[in-house]
């Protein structure tokens, strides 16, 4: 079962090698890595080439975390997507147990616990493997209505508070903490909500 991932990248030199060193030691060997060079000013496009099989989309100006993963996704021709931030560590059996977990169990999108490295209170655990079918169970304030996906993919994502749980009718959580959030200062989001902050001051 292919997994397509999506690594957007926005100067993140000093992750770049270590979040690809980790996709090669995956016990899950059938991924589709895709880096999206999000107009860096650095040399995290020099060393995403270096690595054979990765699929590179560069942007010559900085577009954002949206436009960056949404260039991924128009090139992902997997069964699974999984947005892995470039400055993040995963488990090496990750994929492994996602996938295996999500298709034995029949859901939609599969999640897990996330370790919170600079807020440990912030560390999301789940005490058993559940499917969630409830949009109320998987986000407490989401409306009753769940909207179809447009294109036949399912997405592996990090943990279950996230919105996109919500957009799925079978959700499952499984319960090994595979992913470690570090929250790092390239982190693209974090370099998309300061430009937000910065433009409605």
């Amino acid at each position: 079962m292919k997994i397509s991932v999506i690594i957007p990248v926005y100067n993140g030199e000093k992750y770049v090698a270590e979040c690809l060193d980790g996709m090669m030691r995956q016990t899950h060997k059938d991924l589709e890595l895709i880096v999206v060079n999000d107009g860096s000013t650095d040399c995290s496009l020099e060393i995403a080439k270096q690595y054979p099989g990765v699929r590179i989309i560069s942007f010559e100006e900085n577009r954002g975390l949206s436009a960056a993963r949404n260039a991924g996704i128009d090139a992902a021709t997997g069964a699974y997507i999984h947005f892995m931030d470039v400055d993040d560590m995963i488990n090496e059996e990750f994929y492994e147990r996602l996938t295996e977990s999500a298709e034995a169990t029949g859901s939609d999108i599969a999640c897990c616990g996330m370790i919170h490295e600079p807020k440990p209170h912030r560390t999301t655990l789940f005490d058993e493997q559940r499917v969630l079918t409830e949009p109320r169970e998987k986000f407490p304030t989401a409306r009753n209505t769940i909207p179809t996906t447009s294109r036949n993919i399912r997405m592996v994502i990090m943990f279950a508070t996230g919105m996109l749980t919500r957009f799925f009718a079978k959700t499952l959580r499984i319960t090994p903490s595979l992913l470690s959030y570090r929250g790092h200062d390239t982190h693209q989001g974090q370099h998309d909500r300061k430009k937000y902050h910065t433009h409605n001051k």
